[in-house]
């Protein structure tokens, strides 16, 4: 037998979330993760480190968010035979198409790269299906007689349009979608770190930025300001069919948390959008 040890280094992203280790067992009937049998070794907080002990057989180690995004949002490292102790480290990244997953560190084997490039198309996949969903329910609701519509949750509540319901989005504390947009909300509060609460909203966007996953964000990311809102942009690209993604991404503080709200257009229709997004973005409020 041996030791594994996991830091999962602290950040802001998906911090709230407690992640499953899991190990590969041919033997066990506990869960398939990506087709492969596993057993659960423990759990991780944020900011967390453990030690498991394990075979000293080949075996892959995962880490997932929940049993319900396993196949979409998971992460492996090959561990070789042998007997000697292993030390891994990881973290959580920005990546909504896959659920703002678990990242090993050091960790770019051609397997591993090719797994993440399948959860991604995945997850891309279900930002589109909400998306045409969307555009169904708009067009039932008649898009020319669209009113405002205030939604709220967890303190906070944000002025869309009807055409919106709500929806959910991994690793994120509320989502709504709409015929042309999807909007992500997360909540992080200062209780989360010491030192939160100092920071200012250009450098907390500088932490969000600087744990976005560069293997699918492609932008030179700029921290810009409008008026009161504090925003950058980046793209996605959906690997499997060329679409484009365009993300306006803005951050608040109130007195308790900063809050990321994340708005998802297709990049052909972000130019028309930006004056409704930038409204929406506005009607952020706190209790």
């Amino acid at each position: 037998m041996r030791n594994v040890t996991i830091l999962r280094s602290k950040t802001g992203i998906a911090c709230l979330a407690t992640m499953k280790v899991y190990i590969e067992d041919p033997l066990s009937e506990e869960i398939k993760i990506g087709g492969v049998p596993c057993r659960k070794l423990g759990e991780l907080k944020n900011g967390e480190e453990r030690n498991f002990v394990v075979g000293d057989e080949e075996a892959k180690i995962y880490v997932i968010a929940d049993t319900l995004s396993k196949n979409m949002s998971n992460e492996f490292y090959q561990l070789p035979a042998g007997t000697e102790d292993i030390v891994l480290s990881g973290k959580c990244v920005y990546n909504p198409a896959a659920g703002n997953p678990f990242r090993f560190d050091n960790n770019s084997n051609e397997a591993v790269k090719k797994n993440r490039k399948k959860n991604t198309v995945k997850g891309v996949v279900i930002l589109v299906v909400a998306l045409l969903v969307g555009v169904a329910i708009g067009l039932l609701r008649n898009l020319d007689f669209a009113s405002a519509k205030t939604f709220s949750g967890d303190g906070m509540s944000i002025t869309l349009t009807d055409n919106f319901y709500e929806d959910s989005a991994i690793g994120f504390t509320q989502c709504y979608s709409s015929n042309d947009a999807v909007v992500m909300i997360m909540k992080e509060k200062f209780s989360a770190y010491e030192g939160l609460e100092e920071f200012t909203l250009e450098e907390y966007a500088e932490a969000l930025i600087g744990n976005m996953n560069t293997e699918i964000v492609e932008s030179d990311f700029e921290i810009k300001t409008e008026g009161d809102l504090v925003y950058f942009e980046y793209v996605v690209e959906d690997p499997s069919d060329d679409s484009v993604y365009k993300y306006f991404a803005f951050v608040y503080k109130s007195d308790d948390a900063f809050w990321f709200v994340d708005f998802a257009v297709m990049e052909e229709d972000a130019s028309k959008m930006k004056d409704d997004v930038f409204e929406w973005a506005s009607s952020v409020k706190f209790d």
